[in-house]
């Protein structure tokens, strides 16, 4: 048989035994739920309103130091 009669049973041997052995990627969604910690803002405000209304006391009170 000529080459050119070959050629695309060949290739498309090639291309069935290249993307059986192709790894499997699968997409899923978690089993639990995701959980997001949230709670660094929050203590980063009340940190910067503390330390305004601790200035506020030490301006209207120099002499506590």
């Amino acid at each position: 048989m000529p080459f050119h009669r070959l050629f695309p049973a060949a290739l498309a041997l090639l291309f069935l035994a290249a993307t059986s052995c192709a790894p499997r990627v699968a997409v899923e969604a978690p089993k639990e739920p995701i959980h997001v910690v949230v709670d660094v803002n929050i203590k980063h405000e009340l940190y910067v309103k503390l330390e305004k209304d601790a200035e506020k006391v030490i301006d209207n009170n120099p002499d506590l130091f």
